[in-house]
């Protein structure tokens, strides 16, 4: 039931995904993706629309811990600075 309710929510919004989070999408399916994985993957990032990195002010001021890294800085920073939902 789940999974229905998100995918009912998710299926007329438009889909924001960083350079950043491109790019390590993308070597983690050349690794570790078989022909299928890499397939919907594909489809996947043919949904979104790609935005440069750009995290907000916040994000970058967040100081790097064992569980902040920059990774996480980009990405969730961009979507701060977006004002968009994160997943």
């Amino acid at each position: 039931p789940v999974v229905a309710s998100l995918q009912e929510f998710l299926e007329h919004k438009e889909f924001i995904v960083c350079e950043r989070a491109v790019q390590e999408f993308e070597q983690i399916l050349s690794i570790v993706g078989g022909p299928g994985e890499k397939a919907k993957g594909a489809e996947l990032l043919a949904r979104c629309r790609r935005v440069p990195d750009q995290p907000s002010a916040t994000a970058c001021n967040m100081e790097e811990s064992r569980r902040i890294k920059s990774r996480q800085k980009v990405v969730f920073g961009t979507g701060d600075a977006l004002q968009a939902i994160t997943l």
